[in-house]
Formats: structure tokens, sequence, C-alpha cells
């Protein structure tokens, strides 16, 4: 069975482990690094936890934060009010380059035009995405000193993952799934399959993608697809047939193990990337996202 790491709203759950690294608190986003795993606690402190350790590393004051990434030994944190901020020694730093970046007068957050959020961070091969909701995807070649955007931002974009064959996924609330093989120049849309084109999270596994599908915004019907290249099958062999709603990060994976996160308190786990899933962990408060090792 795969390591499975839950941030929920009381704790830091892990499959098999009984002690909480993080004492109970509110965990935002989990995510790997290369000295250790990355948290973000109360959408506002940012720890290190290494050989079984937790250390305060800094704490966000402004706006709050949802998602993290470490780019090329740097950890950059995604925040409300469209932000994008890097750990730069104990400081949290506004990067500028973000604050500049291409159609960001046209960015906004349904419902109404609130100020977009900073939502999801992926990076790969010298490259990172941002995801805004709702602004498209942004990337960066230069360590986030500047920024192109890669995707039209009405496709309502919920989530952008980077596969180890450096194709780039983004789950759409429009289109279905999308893919470029070229880090978002051109772009290839999926939906065969799908009873419906709104999806909320991406994981590419081993041999295709995950995703989770729903009817439409707020419904609560989500379920898991795994994608082949060609069409989606629904994962259901393990799985109950309403996952509620999901998030970002509450589906995740790396080569053929993936964990996505059940409104019935219970993450799922797969070894097979997704052909058939089981319960990993179960009894659980709030899930705010899942990370598989």
């Amino acid at each position: 069975m795969a390591a499975i790491m839950v941030a929920t709203e009381r704790g830091l759950k892990v499959a098999g482990q009984s002690n909480d690294l993080l004492g109970g608190a509110d965990v935002t986003a989990l995510v790997n690094g290369r000295a250790g795993m990355w948290a973000l606690v109360r959408h506002q402190e940012i720890f290190r936890i290494a050989r079984g350790v937790a250390e305060h590393v800094a704490t966000l004051d402004g706006p709050r934060a949802w998602c993290l990434v470490e780019y090329s030994g740097v950890l950059f944190i995604g925040t409300d009010d469209s932000g994008l901020f890097k750990l730069e020694g104990g400081t949290l730093v506004r990067v500028a380059g973000f604050d500049e970046a291409p159609g960001r007068s046209e960015w906004f957050q349904p419902p109404g035009r609130r100020p977009a959020t900073t939502w999801a961070l992926a990076c790969g091969a010298g490259q990172l995405f941002v995801n805004v909701h709702v602004g498209g995807i942004l990337r960066s070649r230069d360590g986030g000193a500047s920024f192109t955007q890669t995707i039209d931002v009405d496709l309502d974009v919920h989530e952008v993952q980077l596969g180890s064959d450096r194709r780039l996924w983004a789950a759409t609330g429009k289109n279905g799934l999308a893919e470029s093989r070229d880090a978002g120049v051109n772009w290839t849309f999926h939906s065969a399959g799908l009873p419906a084109k709104y999806l909320t999270c991406v994981a590419p596994v081993e041999d295709g993608v995950l995703v989770a599908a729903a009817s439409g915004f707020g419904s609560g019907d989500d379920a898991v697809y795994r994608f082949d290249g060609k069409k989606f099958q629904r994962c259901s062999y393990g799985l109950p047939e309403k996952l509620g709603h999901l998030n970002a990060r509450q589906l995740t994976a790396q080569g053929k193990r993936a964990a996505v996160a059940g409104g019935d308190g219970c993450v799922y786990a797969t070894e097979d990337g997704g052909l058939s899933w089981q319960v990993a962990l179960e009894g659980l408060p709030e899930v705010r996202g899942v990370m598989v090792t």
C-alpha cells in the first residue's frame, strides 16, 4: 500500500500511523520537496516536515493561501487576491512578475467578479505553472520573473498537473480534460465517455489520467474516471457511487498509486492506476488535500 498523507481540518493524518506531527491544526495543503514535505497550515503558516519532525518556517501576513509547490528548490505559495509568493530565507515575498502577468485585468472569481484566487500550482522541466480561478494557466520559464498565458481564461480551469512524461493536464469546467504536449502552447480536449464536461480534479497516473467529474458546479456528485488516451471509463470497483464535491488536491497520484477523498470521511487508494480501490483511511474530519508517495 502506498504511503498516504491527508490534510484535514483537524490535523495531518497518515495511513497506518496514529501520531499527528501538526498537533491537530487545520492543514490546508501538502506537497513534497527536496528535503522533506511542506505543509500549509490554517492558510497562513508554512511547516517543513522531515524525519518525523515538523518545523515552523514562515507565516504569511496577508491574503489566505491555498496551494504550494517547490519549484527549482524554491517554495511558491498561491493565495487569494490573485497572489503568488515565494519563500526567501524565512520570509514570504510576493512575486512581482506574477502581479504583472498578461491578462490579469480579465481574471475573476465566480459568482460575481470578486478577485480571483491562485488555486493550483505545478512544476517540472524548468517550468512553473500557475492555475488562477478564474484566470487560466500561467507559465514561467525564468523562476517567476515573467509569465505567459497558456489557455483560454473562460474555460474555468480547476486544477493543473504535469505528468512524468511532461504532458500538461488541466481539469476544466467547460471542455472536460485539457492536454498539452508543448507546455501549454497548444491544447487538445477530451470528453468521450464522460457524462458531463465539468471536471474538478486531475491526477496523471502511469498509462493514463484520473479525473473527478461532476454534473455541474456544487452538484456534489463527483465520480472518478480514468482516461486511457482515447476515452474515459468510470472507476467503480471499490469506490462509492458519489464522492461528494471535490476540490483540487483531493485526488492525487504517483506512478500507479493514487488516492481520493470521499465525502463519507474515507480516503480511497489504488495501486493499479485506478482499476480497483480500497479504503485506506476512514473516520476522517473534513479533508483538504491528499498526497501519495
